[in-house]
């Protein structure tokens, strides 16, 4: 099943230097750059994203915005120090 890393906090507090996203036998298929806002990831693949803090924070707002998953407990906080 697919999930999404979903955090507007992070994406406000870090400058992205790269997104990697690799496929389930481990090669690189797609890199992105720029604002990211929210990553999502199919079954058996992986996202690997670089980032350098730009602003310290403790931010609550971490989840999966798939329907269900949230109230499932896909939820986190991230902090930035």
């Amino acid at each position: 099943m697919k999930h999404y890393f979903s955090s507007e906090g992070l994406s406000r507090s870090v400058f992205t230097r790269k997104v990697q996203v690799l496929a389930a036998e481990g090669q690189t298929i797609a890199e992105i750059k720029g604002h990211i806002r929210e990553i999502e990831v199919y079954p058996g693949g992986t996202a690997e994203w670089w980032f350098v803090p730009i602003k310290t924070g403790a931010l609550k707002d971490l989840n999966c915005t798939i329907a269900g998953h949230s109230e499932a407990g896909m939820t986190g906080s991230i902090t930035i120090k």
